[in-house]
This record gives structure tokens, C-alpha cells and sequence, in this order.
């Protein structure tokens, strides 16, 4: 009717000014079409966020873009009867009660996630990415997140992946969490407390009982402990004992808490009980009793202290450090915490910190005196001025990071070789690059290091280029075929993964090459072709795919009518409808079904509604198909 077509109007005018927004160089504007994503059609916004990554070069932009890719919810998105895989696929309810688990693109949304995770050079980003894949409730992105929690050298990272296995509620994350348990990082032990409390399984009880056996010195584990301990129903005899002893903890956070969990749980303590029987370690410094003033001088007394030593000023001869209490120790404590908070907002803003001498977050070197940090101008020589001026601009702790991390990649250890790999991605593209070049690691005779070394590789397009088609490593091939996904898109670039997809004797680089051309080939002829031809492939001299097995080349397949989904090829509706009805891989069918949603035609439209009919048994191929009609009417494209 007359409102539909309004309503889709409407619709249509905010994607393009949403789109327009995101292809401005102003990050004002940027921000404000990602708040309009919001209200977009969620495949539609999912075309947006997916510009925003390709176009933006604010890291806050990409960030953000990168965790709504998790947050997109999808009509129909796991709900019940949707057919949608035990393994990976769990509906759920998070926040504004928006859904999360399987729908028709999770899968791709999952492989962008779990790329970005792997690979992106900001710290922010790949955060963001780790906690999209939380949102997302995919289960198959568990060893992704478990790797970050492991290899990836910024905590952010490895907190936010704590947080997402949580949400993941999958027992087989345990492990890995009780390893995080023991970290000296506070915030990660915190993380990793609320995780194993989200599971809830049986098997995460026991560590958590040990941990409140052990008292962590922090108080905010003890808190968060306190919160998981009443996530395990029914409570058991050992939970409710280590509930009574937090609820007589020193802390009035601490025990406000596990007061308010044992009353939730049915287990009442009256105001003022001790718990006779319990051990309740108490501080020395608090003598057996908590005050909160005291607590806080104490605190503040530190910090002021930590932030003399970082401007190489000797507390001990202070005359505003005095005794806890004392007025000018108080001010000068006050003044501590206002530049640490400074420091510390500056750097997470800018995402340039790193980390003085006495461990404190600092801007960059400039922020402390000139006693306290000395320069390493002219410490390494470079090949050109550039790559010089980058280097004496740090400051002497991260340039002597990058010197050890040079000098490990240089050496013939395989791990030490592919952490150092991973930790120069903190650095300056082009300092890691020339990090990359200078130590050959391209030709080191471990195939991880090669794959590792990749990403610092992405201006360098012949480096990749030898990589992708000369290496002898699958995996090697794949992983510069990855960054080539996210390079500045050319016809030498497109090139490379078409024929990649075609002749790669191996699946796992053609799948790679698929997905690489989704992000860059669209419009490019000669990239559609070679995909529709693998979607065509049907006879017995081009199925399956020459010099595949079977079942590699339904898995290169299904990469490719994604690709041609998310590329919007018109011209291979028909064939996609067909694909659906003559294979009887249902994976396959699925995302032919969701590709025809991201072809914007009425023929698009009609081919989704004919195989949401015909398929009305096969739950999961009508549910991509009605969300493909959805969303293509919600952008005026009615079936006829």
C-alpha cells in the first residue's frame, strides 16, 4: 500500500545519507551514521558497517562499526523451529533484549569477526571484534577467542575475549579460563571470574572455590567472585560456605554483594553475624576492621608516590608525602590521581600508550621528565628518513621493545619467532614492515612464522603477491590472501585471488580468495565470472571442482555464493536460485537463500519468495529465504 512504499522511501533516503556520512573524512559524521545504522534494515546496515571498515581510517570508527557487526539482530534470528546448528548457534537475549545467535549472515558477519581478531593492527579494533563475536553467541569462534586470550599481546584484547567466551556459555572454554585466573593483570583474573560464572557448568565450580579459598588481594575479583558463586543453582554446601566468608570480607563492596547473593539464593544472614566457624582473613593494615577513609589514603598515598617516581622525584624526601591523613599528602595524592586518570584517558582515546618505567600509562614519552625517560635518537640506524624519524619518536622503552622484538624475529625459534610477529603489529605499519623485510622472516622455514609475518605486509603488494601464489604452505597461501582481503582494492589486487580461487591446489587458500574478492571485487567482471562458474559447476568434467575432493569443493562453493551475495552480482539470481534446488548440501542452500538478499532487484525478490514456499519443510532454507524477501521489500523491492 501507499504506507509501505512511504515507509520504504523513508528507508531508502536515510541508507544513502547513512552511506554518504560514512564516505566523509569526518569523524563527527561517521559517528552519527553508525547511530543511524541502528534503524536500518539490519542487512542493509550490515553493508554500512562493512564500508565503515573498508573506508574509515579512525580506529574509534572501525571499533565501533566492528561490534555492531555482532549486534546486529536479524528478524527471526533464533528463534524456535529455525533448524539452527546445536554447535554454533544458540538464541539469546542480551541488553536492550535485541537477539543474538544463528540467522541467515552470521556466518559471514563470524568470518569478518573472526579476521579482524586475528588480524587488524589496532588494539581497539580487534577488542571490539572479540567482543562481537560475544554478541554474536556463535560457539564456533571459541578457539579464535581462546588463541586471543593466549598470543594476543594487549590485555584489552585478552579481557574482552574473556568476556565474549562467558557469553559464549560453552564448557569447553573452561580451561582456558582457569589459566586466566592466575594472571597478575587483576582486570583479566576479574574477566575470567565473570566468564566461568556465565558458563555455570559444574566443572567451573571448583576453581572458583579455590579462588575464594585463596582470597585475591584485588577487591573486585572478590565482588565478581561473589556474583558468579550465585550463578551455580542449585547452590551447593561448599558455594554457600565460600558466599558466607566473602560476606564477611573486609570490603563493604565485597560483602554488600555476597550478602545480596546468599538473600537471592534463600540464605539469610542476619546484620552483624560473624559466621562462627568461617575464617575470614582480614588486612593487616586495616587491624582487623575496614575503614574506608583509611582505605582510600592508602590508595591515594600510592598513587601520588608512583607518580613522583615516574617524574624522578624521591618520595622519601617529599615534603608533601607525609603520614596517611596528612593534608598536603592528601592534596598531592588528589593531584596523583587526577594526572593518572589524565594519562590513562589520553591514552585509550588515542590508543597510542604504552608503559612507563614505574608502570604507569603514558601517553607517550613526552609525558615524563626528561630524568625519567631518555631517547634512543640514532640508537638504530634506518634505511630511510621516514622510517628514522618514526623510530627516534619513541621513547626508550618501546624502542628497546622493538629492538628485542626485531632481534626474535630475526632468530630461528618458531614461537618466539610468531609472538614477535603478532606484538610488531602494535607498532607503526611502517616500522613492522620494515621489521618483516629486514629479518627475511617471508622466508623463514616455519610456515606459522611466514603466516604470521603476512600481516605486516599489507602495503607491501608484492611481497603478498609471492606469498599467495609461490608459498608452499596452504596456510601461508591463505593468510596473505587475508590481507589482500582488506588492501587497497586494484585490478592487480582482484587478480591475485581470482586466480587463486581457480587454480590453488589446495581448498583452504580458494575459500580465502572467495571471501578476499566479497570484500573488493565488486563490479569487477572477470572475479564475478570465476565465481558463478564455481556456482555453476554441475556436470561430471567440472564437479566436483578438478583436483578437490568432494567435500572441499562444497566448502569452496559455499564461500562463493557468499561472495556473490555480498558483492549484489544481479546477474546471478537465476543461478542461484537453481543451485538450491538441485544440491542437497543445506549449508549451501542457506546462504544461496541469504545471498539473493543482498541482490537488490525485484528478480532478487521474486526468487527469494519462490524458494520460501518450496522449501517450507526444510526450516532453516524458509527462514533465509522470508528474511531475503524482508529485507529486499524493506527497501521497495516487492515480489511480483
Amino acid at each position: 500500500g501507499e504506507g509501505a512504499r512511504r515507509a520504504a522511501g523513508d528507508a531508502e533516503l536515510r541508507y544513502a545519507r547513512c552511506r554518504e556520512m560514512i564516505l566523509s573524512n569526518e569523524k563527527g559524521q561517521q559517528q552519527r551514521a553508525l547511530i543511524e545504522v541502528r534503524e536500518i534494515d539490519p542487512a542493509r546496515g550490515f553493508s554500512l558497517l562493512k564500508l565503515a571498515l573498508a573506508h574509515s581510517t579512525n580506529d574509534f570508527i572501525r571499533a565501533t562499526a566492528t561490534v555492531m557487526l555482532g549486534q546486529l539482530s536479524f528478524p527471526g534470528a533464533g528463534e524456535a523451529g529455525s533448524g539452527a546448528p546445536e554447535e554454533g548457534c544458540r538464541a539469546a537475549v542480551r541488553g536492550d533484549s535485541a537477539q543474538r545467535g544463528w540467522d541467515a549472515q552470521s556466518e559471514v558477519r563470524r568470518e569478518l569477526l573472526v579476521k579482524l581478531v586475528q588480524n587488524d593492527a589496532d588494539y581497539g579494533v580487534r577488542s571490539a571484534a572479540a567482543a562481537g563475536l560475544g554478541y554474536l553467541g556463535d560457539a564456533r569462534a571459541l578457539d579464535t577467542l581462546a588463541r586471543a586470550c593466549y598470543e594476543d599481546t594487549e590485555w584489552q584484547v585478552q579481557f574482552s575475549a574473556l568476556v565474549a567466551l562467558g557469553e559464549l556459555r560453552d564448557a569447553r572454554a573452561i580451561p582456558t579460563l582457569v589459566h586466566a585466573l592466575r594472571s597478575e593483570n587483576a582486570i583479566l583474573a576479574q574477566g575470567a571470574v565473570g566468564a566461568l560464572g556465565d558458563i555455570a557448568a559444574a566443572e567451573a565450580l571448583p576453581p572458583l572455590l579455590a579462588i575464594a579459598r585463596d582470597r585475591p588481594a584485588d577487591v573486585m575479583t572478590r565482588q565478581r567472585l561473589a556474583t558468579a558463586l550465585g550463578a551455580f543453582l542449585p547452590p551447593t554446601p561448599d558455594s554457600i560456605r565460600a558466599l558466607e566468608m566473602l560476606a564477611n570480607d573486609t570490603h563493604p563492596l565485597v560483602v554488600e554483594t555476597a550478602r545480596d547473593v546468599l538473600t537471592a539464593l534463600g540464605h539469610h544472614l542476619p546484620d552483624g553475624a560473624s559466621n562462627a566457624g568461617v575464617s575470614v582473613p582480614m588486612d593487616e593494615a586495616s587491624g582487623g576492621s575496614f575503614d574506608w577513609s583509611d582505605d582510600e589514603s592508602a590508595i591515594l598515598a600510592m598513587l601520588a608516590e608512583d607518580m613522583q617516581r615516574v617524574n624522578g622525584v624521591d618520595s622519601s624526601s617529599s615534603s608533601t608525602v607525609g603520614a596517611a591523613g596528612d593534608r598536603d599528602s592528601a592534596s598531592a595524592a588528589a593531584a596523583a590521581v587526577e594526572e593518572v586518570r589524565g594519562h590513562l584517558e589520553r591514552s585509550l582515546q588515542h590508543g597510542t600508550g604504552g608503559i612507563g618505567v614505574d608502570g604507569v600509562l603514558l601517553e607517550d614519552a613526552r609525558l615524563a621528565s626528561p630524568g625519567a625517560l631518555s631517547r634512543r635518537a640514532g640508537a638504530r640506524s634506518m634505511p630511510t628518513d621516514e622510517l628514522q624519524a618514526l623510530y627516534d619518536a619513541m621513547g626508550d622503552a618501546e624502542a628497546s621493545r622493538y629492538d628485542a622484538l626485531v632481534e626474535e624475529l630475526r632468530g630461528e625459534d618458531e614461537s618466539d619467532c610468531v609472538l614477535a610477529a603478532i606484538r610488531l603489529r602494535a607498532f607503526a605499519i611502517e616500522l613492522s614492515e620494515h621489521a618483516a623485510l629486514e629479518t627475511g622472516a617471508t622466508s623463514h622455514p616455519s610456515m606459522r612464522v611466514r603466516a604470521s609475518v603476512a600481516p605486516l605486509l599489507r602495503r607491501q603488494l608484492d611481497q603478498l603477491q609471492t606469498l599467495a601464489h609461490d608459498d608452499d604452505e596452504p596456510s601461508v597461501r591463505a593468510a596473505a590472501l587475508e590481507v589482500l582481503a582488506f588492501a587497497e582494492s586494484s585490478a592487480r589486487v582482484i587478480m591475485v585471488c581470482v586466480d587463486a580461487l581457480k587454480t590453488d591446489p589446495d581448498w583452504l587458500p580458494r575459500v580465502t580468495a572467495a571471501t578476499a574478492l566479497a570484500h573488493n571485487a565488486g563490479g569487477f567482471r572477470p572475479a564475478e565470472q570465476a565465481l558463478l562458474d564455481i556456482v555453476r559447476a554441475d556436470d561430471e568434467l567440472s564437479w566436483p571442482l578438478p583436483g578437490m575432493s568432494f567435500a572441499q569443493s562444497v566448502a569452496i562453493r559455499r564461500y562463493a555464493v557468499s561472495a556473490l551475495g555480498l558483492m549484489g552480482v544481479d546477474c546471478a539470481v537465476d543461478d542461484l536460485e537453481k543451485l538450491v534446488a538441485r544440491t542437497d548440501d543445506e549449508d549451501t542452500q542457506v546462504r544461496a537463500a541469504a545471498a539473493l538478499g543482498e541482490i537488490a532487484t525485484t528478480a532478487s525478490a521474486c526468487a527469494a519468495a519462490r524458494l520460501a514456499r518450496r522449501f517450507e519443510e526444510s526450516p532453516r532454507v524458509a527462514l533465509a529465504a522470508r528474511n531475503s524477501v524482508d529485507s529486499l521489500a524493506a527497501r521497495g523491492l516487492f515480489a511480483q
